[in-house]
């Protein structure tokens, strides 16, 4: 089990990349057989592929390591990654296998603004005194854009009865939140001490 969670840590960007250069094939051979909101889910899981190689090419594990008051090494011990990882392919694979239940595709678009809420708190909660942290470009263009553009598809045909609205929530936030509570406490923070700290740095 160690040397699993030792192979996901180390290997989960290029199992992600592999997995996006297969939506990316599919995306491109069945471009007229998907429906417009799974279009948009393809280029989501795309833009969150990309997304954490601007993170790890430009240093957000250091960032992160100093928003927390942790080592590096505390951070690459760890599950965060693995979390990220389990994340990523469930909210950007599982709408793709179930194309008739369409609100799945609306958990998929608000993750790509909860990514655009993240760096505005990771700006916030700087202390270097770069404008700059890692993983921002995406996150304030690409993954906001599609989001964006995917709530007007949704809205502007009607394709989601008020209930499925609740259902695309829950299925985003509860293994949103789990997933955080496990990364947060791997690393030996609590995750009160967290959410405090977060919130200083929004109010700031």
């Amino acid at each position: 089990m160690k040397n699993f969670q030792e192979f996901l840590t180390k290997n989960s960007f290029y199992i992600t990349t592999a997995v996006s250069i297969c939506v990316f094939i599919y995306l491109l051979t069945q471009w007229y057989e998907l429906s417009v909101m799974h279009r948009l889910v393809c280029f989501i899981f795309l833009a969150i592929t990309a997304h954490e190689w601007e993170e790890k090419l430009f240093g957000f594990e250091e960032l992160n390591a100093g928003n927390l008051g942790v080592s590096t090494e505390q951070i690459q011990k760890g599950v965060g990654y693995i979390a990220l990882f389990f994340l990523t392919l469930y909210i950007g694979l599982i709408p793709l296998l179930l194309p008739h239940i369409i609100w799945l595709t609306a958990s998929c678009m608000m993750l790509g603004l909860i990514e655009l809420i993240a760096h505005i708190a990771a700006i916030r909660m700087n202390k270097t005194g770069r404008f700059y942290t890692p993983g921002m470009i995406t996150a304030f263009t690409a993954l906001p854009l599609i989001s964006i553009y995917g709530f007007y598809y949704l809205l502007s045909h009607d394709l989601m009865a008020p209930i499925y609205w609740l259902f695309a929530f829950l299925n985003l936030f509860i293994p949103l939140i789990c997933a955080q509570v496990i990364s947060v406490k791997s690393m030996g923070v609590k995750y009160g001490d967290f959410i405090k700290n977060v919130r200083g740095s929004m109010k700031k």
